[in-house]
């Protein structure tokens, strides 16, 4: 059988990476002759273990290249190992009409994380999985959620090396390695985005080690990936590390770095999980979870949420471990948030007693044996030689034509029946043509799909952004926080987790330390484009925890109507806000409620009446003559050191003045310049400077309008004295 597998690079070091090469190298092995279209691969064809290794160009799935490479190899079977919306390019018709002509088979080997309310898919995913000639789903919970949207999938699991991923003969030996002598060692083999919820890790690690001077928690991952600086996924996992208090009990591998040929080799990857006694998967669904099967490989009992294919990993010889909120993402698919108290009471057992993490351990690798790639491998080509043809296109329309007459019966567009009378036109007179034909349209899978998304509700990510509370309500802005003015001081921590967050002032005029607030009716506006509220040390608008409740703009401080963030400090509390979706409904939930039994449901229709009614209309903005020197400023905020002495911010506000910026603010506790390109190193390199984070006012709203009248102010008193 020949077969061309489209998914990862086999060096890449993910997931799929792992299945790609564990998987090929094995069906090679058994005589299939494999070609691999790998998404990481870039310029010209390799070959990697003997195999074909075909690059990618334009498109990061390789749709510009595919169909060059099925008229050149010609496979019986086109394996795609993703997710499903990623392939709706396959049932385009330039794709579709090949493997009509051709016989091959599309396999689509996905992963379902999670389902509905109601254990189904969006219908976008239906749609392609039904184009699919043969879906195979990795997990038995992705054959249940299939075969209620009437898919009826095979299954053929992930594998893992059980040779390589074994208990080691000495523990204490396997950790002393990794320098973990005597040590407790939880590891988390977790790639650093949005859905391995890495935070709540953090969080669940804090907790637990909390009076156990014996502690390790081991990151697997990349704390510098990629896709931890996009606005969907901001966020500083070594500063979130430090925030917490962590730096002495949490590891990262050394030298990993989430790049093809960057990863780990295999078998110190298996070091790691050799010395781990426990492995920790926060993730809010699992397509599969390969770490989940290595850890119970080699004797680490698995800790993961119960749900989609966590659940059957860990059954039995692991935890799992319940959810402790629901939310629901851009497709309207359930994600669950494993509970923080849950996985400490898990890690305490296991901590306390020896005989049952030993016992737990065995039967975690007694699970783990009937996953051998070998097996996993016989098991496709069963799927593989049992496979049906390749299924007839439907065909929905007619044409019948009888040659030499005018007309011809059909319910073809006109343009086409007219094109088919012509191609057909040289037949003798009196001939008659009937055909069914199929009708196909390009990127119609895919707008199915992007119709999934049209719900309004924004994907989930940290920062955490809430979707709109009520009708007509706009979305709010991933990272833009409201803060009183005697808060920005929380600004330069938060910044270091969350680099992208941008901060507004609710000021109408003059001075920060002497400025009068918006009202509240002037704010109303402005409040639903603000992905969180704080007020901790005031002032603040009158009422604006009210209003806050009101349009479902989550709060932080003090207030009657928001239930408090049970933390050590603001910092701690607001990051928890942030990087917690369920905590941030649930509170929006219990300030509504509260809201409307204590002022009345009707005080809250009409704040949220006002809000929506005086939203600005869009206005097409006016062309900008070029303002080059102003286009290479940036603004940042500037904290002082703490054994900083008393005039420190006036001694970098001269400093910033000295290298061609502009002190916008100055305050006791910070300043706010702008700077040239390439301000930030000089700023941080000041010997005075504690911290420096970036700042980015770009909303054309009363809010951001104070707080820019104040630089604006400052900058011409600065260029006054500047022209004396």
């Amino acid at each position: 059988m020949k077969i061309l597998w489209i998914s990862d690079s086999p060096t890449s070091p993910s997931g799929f990476g792992m299945v790609t090469a564990a998987v090929c190298k094995r069906l090679a092995a058994r005589g299939h002759p494999v070609e691999i279209l790998g998404w990481q691969s870039r310029g010209f064809e390799t070959r990697w273990e003997g195999i074909p290794l075909r690059p990618v160009r334009r498109n990061m799935f390789g749709a510009d290249v595919l169909l060059g490479y099925l008229h050149r190899f010609q496979p019986d079977f086109i394996i795609t190992l993703a997710d499903v919306w990623w392939m709706s390019f396959l049932a385009d018709p330039p794709i579709q009409q090949y493997l009509d002509l051709s016989g091959a088979r599309w396999v689509l080997y996905y992963p379902l994380d999670g389902a509905d309310p109601d254990g189904r898919l969006p219908p976008g995913w239906q749609r392609v999985l039904k184009t699919a000639d043969v879906p195979v789903a990795m997990s038995r919970f992705g054959v249940e959620v299939s075969s209620r949207c009437g898919v009826d999938s095979a299954y053929v699991p992930h594998g893992c090396d059980l040779g390589t991923f074994a208990p080691p003969t000495d523990k204490e030996a396997a950790k002393a390695l990794l320098g973990y002598e005597g040590k407790f060692v939880i590891l988390s083999d977790a790639r650093n985005q949005p859905r391995k919820l890495l935070p709540r890790t953090l969080d669940i690690v804090r907790a637990f080690a909390s009076g156990k001077p014996n502690v390790v928690a081991h990151l697997h991952c990349d704390p510098e990936d990629d896709a931890a600086s996009s606005e969907l996924y901001s966020y500083q996992l070594r500063d979130d590390v430090a925030a917490l208090g962590l730096s002495q009990i949490v590891r990262y591998t050394a030298g990993f770095r989430m790049r093809s040929a960057q990863g780990l080799p295999v078998a110190a990857l298996a070091g790691i999980y050799a010395a781990a006694d426990a492995h920790l998967l926060c993730s809010w669904g699992e397509g599969f979870g390969l770490p989940t099967l290595q850890a119970a490989s080699s004797g680490v009992v698995p800790i993961a949420v119960d749900y989609s294919a966590s659940r059957e990993l860990v059954e039995g010889h692991g935890f799992a471990v319940p959810a402790e909120s629901r939310v629901l993402d851009e497709f309207g698919m359930v994600r669950c948030l494993l509970s923080r108290e849950a996985s400490v009471d898990v890690l305490d057992a296991l901590y306390a007693d020896r005989q049952l993490l030993a016992e737990r351990s065995r039967r975690s690798r007694e699970f783990a044996l009937s996953y051998g790639w070998d097996e996993v491998v016989r098991m496709w080509e069963e799927v593989l030689r049992a496979a049906p043809p390749r299924r007839k296109p439907v065909r929905s329309r007619s044409f019948t034509w009888v040659a030499g007459e005018a007309r011809a019966s059909s319910d073809l567009p006109e343009p086409v029946a007219a094109t088919t009378m012509t191609a057909l036109g040289r037949l003798p007179e009196g001939a008659k043509v009937s055909l069914r034909m199929s009708e196909r349209t390009p990127g119609e899978a895919a707008a199915h799909i992007q119709a999934d998304t049209s719900m309004k509700r924004p994907p989930i990510g940290i920062p955490v952004s809430l979707p709109p509370f009520f009708s007509g309500s706009p979305t709010a802005r991933i990272g833009h926080i409201l803060v009183s003015p005697h808060d920005l001081d929380l600004a330069p921590p938060l910044l270091a987790i969350f680099p992208r967050l941008a901060f507004s002032v609710p000021m109408s005029s003059g001075d920060i330390t002497q400025a009068s607030m918006l009202t509240i009716e002037e704010l109303l506006p402005a409040l639903p484009h603000y992905a969180l509220v704080v007020n901790q040390a005031g002032p603040a608008p009158a009422q604006l925890d009210l209003a806050c409740a009101a349009l479902g703009v989550p709060f932080y401080g003090p207030s009657r109507f928001w239930p408090q963030v049970r933390t050590q400090t603001p910092v701690l509390a607001i990051r928890r806000l942030l990087t917690d979706p369920g905590l941030s409904e649930w509170r929006r939930e219990v300030a509504v409620q509260r809201a409307a039994r204590l002022i009345g449901s009707d005080t809250i229709q009409e704040l949220r009446a006002l809000a929506v009614a005086n939203q600005p209309r869009p206005v097409r903005p006016a062309a900008r003559a070029p303002q080059p020197a102003m286009a290479d400023m940036e603004m940042f905020i500037v904290r002082p050191g703490s054994h900083a002495p008393a005039d420190a911010s006036d001694q970098l506000a001269s400093f910033a003045a000295q290298h061609g910026g502009v002190v916008l603010m100055t305050s006791r506790r910070f300043l706010i310049v702008a700077m040239p390109r390439g301000g930030k190193d000089l700023l941080e390199a000041h010997s005075l400077a504690g911290f420096v984070g970036g700042i980015t006012l770009d909303e054309d709203v009363d809010a951001s309008r104070a707080l820019k009248k104040i630089f604006v102010e400052n900058a011409l008193k600065q260029l006054k004295i500047g022209l004396q």
